[in-house]
């Protein structure tokens, strides 16, 4: 999996991994987040957050 790969590159921690979807953490400066963002934005993104603390759903927009 070539996402997991890049999380890995970029010392990302990995919460939840679907079929179609994963979630990970970036914790970094914004360039490095940047830069993440832009390697896997081809993958389509779903729901992006940079504020933070914050808390997300698992899974995708339509799994159970």
């Amino acid at each position: 999996m070539e996402i997991m790969n890049l999380a890995n590159a970029f010392k990302c921690q990995v919460h939840d991994v679907r079929k179609t979807s994963i979630m990970v953490e970036i914790t970094a400066t914004p360039d490095r987040i940047n830069a993440f963002e832009d390697l896997v934005r081809g993958y389509g993104i779903l729901e992006i957050a940079r504020t933070g603390l914050c808390a997300l759903p698992r899974g995708g927009i339509n799994e159970d």
